[in-house]
């Protein structure tokens, strides 16, 4: 997660959040604030990517980071 720009929030045994700094103000989803959870599941990992501020609209990006992230970690 460091390695794509994001800082440990909180860690515990069972669970992580992490988050990366942004702007408040942006044009492009990718530029805000985002906080991404990883917690351990049944059948394997449980990541969750959200905004860190308030948003208007969804520009897809949170879907296209979360897969990305999804890639990386299963290298």
């Amino acid at each position: 997660m460091k390695k794509t720009g994001f800082s440990e929030h909180i860690a515990n045994p069972g669970n992580a959040i992490f988050r990366r700094a942004g702007k408040r103000l942006a044009v492009k989803g990718e530029d805000f604030s985002i906080e991404v959870s990883l917690a351990k599941a049944e059948a394997g990992l449980f990541l969750q990517a959200r905004y860190d501020t308030f948003v208007l609209f969804d520009t897809a990006d949170l879907e296209k980071l979360a897969d990305d992230l999804v890639e990386k970690l299963r290298v």
